[in-house]
């Protein structure tokens, strides 16, 4: 089952609480190198008891010089896991406490006493009445809660002053915890006006501008598709994913396929006949996708190839589980790794993702229609509906984002002077 020896007198109960996950479908590798680590810590002090002992316990809970206590706290959650299975198998033993309470601000230990307190308590019965948790917001809405007391506000509703006060971005602050505060106001705002009460409801949110991705030479392109192309399976890898990475890669390119739709394709999907690729439910949307003649033929290929090793399969790409399709995370990973096989790994403005891929594509594409014919106005609604987009503003959010498009834009493009303005420098 597994290269890890198990030599203390808890090993029996170890090996067979292991074999019991396992055969519940949990892969439990985390859990059994935890156990393997308590195994080598009872052997280390000569335990030779077959239950475990509280001062056994106590030694195994204590935290360790340097150690986080997210992971004495995993420790002893497997500890915890291992001794209520003893327990099942009729051996009398004492269960590791938790050490760590989960800490859930709610009703029971939040106190609201402002002026707004019993729109606040309002609004969190409500969220949990329909079903949420609201555990994290009830925290925020605590220190709201606090800061209306500290400013004496004594009135019962939500102006705009007291709001724009809450918001100000502090110092360290991050923009996720930012933008939770504006939610927490936004649901009571709206709460207070379904009451009839006056409130200012914020902006969504206060997010930062989204990074400028990196939009890929095709140079670039070139040196990383031949990494890919020489890719060798390795102990990660199977035979047919090392052939699916080089096609799986240029549909991104060429096709301009998010991650999950690539990923997720199933045979039924894809038609090597017509080479129309059927894309469902991507962000609430249905598309067909056509392949150029030279991806389809490549599909084709790759199809013919792993149709001689996986005969009956249910995925155009599967992974090491031949009945699941590629996970994202795992293609995340092999861009990276293929990527930084490159010579320009880490010498440009800002790392690629595979999603830079399909930013590539948009601005190709468009960049290849305005050295045709210098506008490409009318067939943007094309190329929005083949990339699912909503609007042709998420076309053009693709476009604006790229600064290498800039210089075709100013020369053809006879609305980048509104689209695109000039920036002055700070000197002038």
């Amino acid at each position: 089952m597994s290269r890890m020896k198990f030599e203390s007198p808890f090993a029996p109960y170890i090996l067979d609480f292991i074999n019991k996950k396992k055969t519940e479908g949990f892969v439990y590798q985390n859990g059994q190198a935890m156990l393997h680590l308590f195994d080598m810590f009872c052997v280390e002090r000569g335990f030779s008891e077959n239950h475990l002992t509280q001062e056994l316990i106590d030694e195994w809970e204590a935290l360790r010089p340097g150690e986080r206590k997210r992971y004495q706290s995993q420790r002893v959650t497997y500890l915890r896991q291992l001794a209520t299975h003893m327990l099942s198998m009729g051996i009398n033993t004492p269960i590791p406490r938790k050490l760590y309470k989960e800490s859930v601000p709610d009703l029971r230990t939040r106190v609201f006493t402002s002026a707004l307190a019993p729109f606040i308590r309002g609004l969190i019965a409500q969220k949990r009445a329909n079903g949420y948790k609201y555990n994290n917001h009830v925290l925020v809405l605590y220190q709201f809660d606090q800061f209306c007391i500290s400013r004496r506000f004594c009135d019962e509703h939500l102006p705009r002053e007291l709001v724009m006060g809450w918001l100000v971005q502090r110092p360290g602050e991050g923009t996720k915890a930012r933008n939770e505060r504006v939610s927490c106001i936004r649901n009571l705002a709206r709460y207070m006006i379904s009451l009839g009460k006056d409130a200012y409801i914020p902006k969504t949110s206060g997010a930062s501008p989204t990074a400028v991705p990196h939009i890929l030479t095709k140079e670039q392109l070139r040196t990383f598709f031949f990494e890919v192309d020489n890719f060798e399976p390795d102990y990660r890898s199977r035979d047919w994913m090392a052939m699916a990475y080089s096609v799986l890669f240029r549909l991104f390119y060429c096709c301009g396929l998010r991650l999950q739709e690539g990923c997720r394709l199933r045979v039924a999907d894809v038609d090597l006949e017509t080479g129309q690729i059927k894309i469902f439910d991507s962000k609430r949307k249905d598309r067909i996708v056509i392949m150029s003649e030279d991806m389809l033929a490549l599909c084709r290929n790759y199809d013919r190839a792993v149709r001689l090793i996986l005969p009956m399969r249910e995925w155009f790409f599967s992974s090491t589980n031949r009945h699941k399709p590629l996970h994202k995370t795992n293609m995340d990973r092999r861009f990276k790794y293929f990527w930084d096989k490159t010579p320009y790994a880490g010498n440009v403005d800002r790392t690629p993702t595979i999603h830079a891929l399909r930013h590539t594509f948009v601005v190709h594409r468009i960049n290849d229609w305005m050295w045709e014919c210098g506008d490409f106005q009318q067939l943007l609604p094309c190329l929005t509906q083949y990339l699912g987009h909503k609007s042709f503003d998420e076309t053009y959010y693709y476009y604006h984002l790229a600064v290498s498009a800039f210089d075709i834009i100013r020369k053809n493009d006879v609305v980048s002077s509104v689209v695109i303005p000039e920036v002055q420098s700070y000197e002038d």
